[in-house]
């Protein structure tokens, strides 16, 4: 994942909390969320999967949804690549190179 696509992710988490949430006091402002988020440094990828949960607390997130955000800040599961398989292995397991 991309830093936009980490704060494309986390702005639709917000907005999926804000739709649930019926009294508008516990709605969040993303644009204050993210004018914290880039005030506390919040300007890399690196420096998103850095975040703990409780800066982003600090950013004015509830705090179960702060988890969930940082999250979605340290996923790499979209940024790894495929296991390179060894000759060996694709002899044994009948695989063919591409």
């Amino acid at each position: 994942m991309t830093y936009q696509t980490r704060l494309d992710a986390a702005k639709a988490a917000i907005a999926s909390h804000n739709a649930s949430v019926g009294d508008d006091s516990h709605k969040i402002d993303w644009e204050k969320f993210a004018t914290e988020l880039k005030k506390m440094g919040g300007t890399s990828e690196a420096v998103l999967a850095a975040c703990t949960w409780e800066d982003l607390e600090d950013c004015g997130l509830p705090r179960i949804l702060a988890r969930s955000i940082a999250g979605i800040f340290r996923d790499k599961t979209a940024d790894t690549e495929p296991e390179k398989l060894s000759l060996w292995t694709m002899i044994r397991s009948n695989v063919r190179p591409e």
